[in-house]
């Protein structure tokens, strides 16, 4: 019985665009009527998510109504008109642009015209995994060619949303992912989709270098935030939707994230410099213990330093990982990231060694700077001034 068994929802970007998602806000996530029966029509390019009983499924299913579940049985959900392929060379969804302008609640309080614009759930409808890579293996292939830098998926064992880079992703089958992002999605069956035909013949296609820096606990990886460098000439420091991608906390776990001026990424596409990129991070912490900041898959080659501001301790995170004694709070100016441009990465063991360093930020007008070594950096990471 829908709506007692089994429920469908979808997410309301224009409603938290217009009214924001501030602490006491409702759930943006809202059902699909329940009184449906047979009359409503799930809307094309709009990506919905659905909610099972299982337990109770699974009791009215099963003729023994064991009271122990079997992993081994299942339930089926099933819709009249299943897409199980695109049938056609490609399928482009314009998904809708929802524009926050409401500001903060109070004078100095929290703008939340980047955090609440252009939220929406981008839905996979086919019974094939989506991939979203640079080439097409089989004529066959389902692949997106146009899509967000970086999406959210959901994790159903601890209830949390995970950052993820869409670079090379594999979207999976009948899945949904939250996204910030607005305009076309192309899914398409080409061979060699146009896009990454053009992309290809480009001799000067831009460079990249993405690492994910991790936030673990006891040694489990508990959260992660993503950092790319890029020499696209669309790229900038400041905030891009459908490049960068603002923070989604989980409540009562730990979150990890960078700062673009002063709003809170999981995802930060920032341009490549051959001057050292000074980009400030922030840690949420639910509950006291010991924390550590590591690189898992590697930097690609590119030098990042972690600076503790209030020990003074320098650890390069491309052959070292930081543990630190964090009581629960908020940390947004503890921890700052130096990444340093590519022939400047460090080869000698002693070059990657913790180290002591003068690093401070200081407030001048309001605006955020940091200073090392004589040299000053805005918020964005560019230096401003050299005594």
């Amino acid at each position: 019985t829908y709506g007692t068994h089994w429920i469908i929802e979808y997410y309301d970007g224009a409603g938290r665009a217009k009214n924001g998602f501030w602490a006491d806000s409702e759930s943006y996530w809202k059902f699909v009527t329940p009184t449906m029966k047979n009359t409503y029509t799930l809307k094309a390019g709009t990506g919905y998510i659905v909610a099972l009983d299982l337990d109770e499924l699974w009791y009215l299913s099963n003729e023994s109504h064991s009271s122990v579940w079997d992993n081994t049985d299942e339930v089926e959900l099933l819709f009249p008109g299943n897409v199980s392929s695109i049938s056609t060379t490609s399928v482009t969804y314009n998904m809708p642009a929802h524009k926050c302008e409401i500001g903060p609640r109070f004078p100095g309080g929290e703008d939340r015209t980047i955090k609440d614009s252009h939220w929406n759930v981008l839905g996979v409808p086919t019974y094939h995994n989506l991939d979203a890579g640079a080439g097409v293996s089989a004529a066959n292939s389902v692949w997106i060619a146009d899509h967000p830098k970086y999406i959210y998926s959901w994790n159903m064992q601890d209830n949390s949303l995970t950052a993820t880079s869409a670079t090379g992703f594999n979207y999976k089958a009948m899945h949904a992912y939250v996204v910030q992002y607005y305009g076309d999605v192309t899914f398409t069956t080409s061979a060699s989709p146009a896009p990454i035909i053009a992309r290809n013949a480009y001799e000067d296609a831009p460079e990249e270098l993405e690492f994910r820096l991790a936030l673990l606990e006891n040694d489990e990886s508990v959260d992660q935030t993503f950092v790319r460098l890029s020499n696209d000439e669309n790229v900038s420091a400041g905030f891009i939707f459908g490049e960068d991608i603002s923070k989604a906390f989980n409540k009562g776990k730990a979150n990890i994230y960078t700062f673009i001026a002063d709003v809170q990424t999981a995802g930060n596409i920032l341009p490549m410099s051959e001057q050292t990129t000074v980009v400030p991070v922030g840690v949420k912490i639910a509950a006291d213990g010991d924390y550590t900041f590591a690189i898992p898959d590697g930097t690609k080659g590119v030098g990042v330093t972690l600076i503790d501001q209030e020990t003074g301790i320098r650890t390069s995170l491309s052959a070292l990982a930081y543990t630190v004694t964090l009581e629960a709070g908020t940390y947004d100016e503890r921890f700052v990231l130096e990444i340093s441009p590519i022939h400047n990465v460090p080869t000698e063991q002693s070059a990657v060694r913790n180290q002591q360093a003068d690093v401070r930020k200081v407030l001048i007008d309001g605006l955020l700077y940091i200073v090392r070594d004589n040299k000053m950096y805005d918020a964005r990471g560019a230096m401003v001034m050299e005594k």
